[in-house]
């Protein structure tokens, strides 16, 4: 079968790819709850907040170390910067969401893409020597198809904003037109991101937002929830 990279790269990045993205809020539903966030411009605040830096910082930061691993370091480096990604994730349900969207994410494109790197990586996750998760499986499904790291963030970014736009959408709401318009805005603070991202040290990684962590573990005690986290 011959893949277009193009093309698939458009399907992983498509909000209807069965990862389980679309019951995940990330935390943005505690501060729904909590009236911090009201309209699409509230909500625009927010992702930029979570993409510079829970995203940039960690996910984006440790796949792109893993992209760029020599080949006779790959199976340790992505060991140790799995690792490093769970050690840093205080809150329970941000834990297990990403571990259940890794674990789906992996097991879908390994029967769509043949590749030592991602059979390693699905291996390792059976023997349960580490946990999966999407950033990683997205990382390294672009490398299988020769994009650059730089595709691989830009790209990866912009579908986990847009994963989160279109939960929002019906989760505030804020409407299909009000959440096209917002990731519009976005193009160019994506692309910022990604830049940072190149440019960061592995001493960089972990640095996150204290009240972007709390809004995500007090989401566990909402009374009534319509995301798993």
């Amino acid at each position: 079968m011959t893949i277009d990279r193009q093309l698939f790269l458009h399907q992983l990045c498509d909000t209807q790819f069965p990862t389980g993205a679309f019951s995940q809020s990330f935390g943005f539903e505690y501060d729904v709850n909590n009236d911090k966030i009201k309209t699409a411009a509230d909500f625009g605040k927010w992702l930029k907040v979570y993409l510079n830096q829970q995203l940039v910082y960690c996910e984006g930061l440790a796949s792109r170390l893993i992209y760029e691993a020599p080949e006779e370091k790959f199976e340790s480096t992505l060991i140790s910067w799995s690792d490093a990604l769970y050690a840093q994730i205080v809150p329970e349900e941000i834990r297990y969401g990403n571990s259940q969207m890794g674990k789906q994410f992996l097991k879908l494109v390994c029967q769509l893409v043949p590749d030592a790197g991602l059979q390693t990586y699905r291996s390792l996750v059976q023997d349960k020597t580490i946990l999966p998760h999407p950033a990683i499986v997205f990382g390294l499904t672009c490398k299988a198809l020769d994009f650059s790291v730089a595709d691989m963030l830009r790209n990866y970014y912009y579908m986990s904003l847009y994963n989160l736009v279109q939960n929002a959408v019906r989760g505030i709401p804020i409407g299909q037109t009000s959440g096209q318009k917002l990731i519009l805005s976005l193009h160019g603070t994506i692309s910022d991101a990604m830049a940072t991202t190149l440019s960061l040290n592995a001493t960089d990684f972990g640095r996150t937002s204290p009240g972007l962590e709390i809004a995500q573990m007090k989401h566990h005690f909402l009374y009534s929830r319509s995301f798993m986290s």
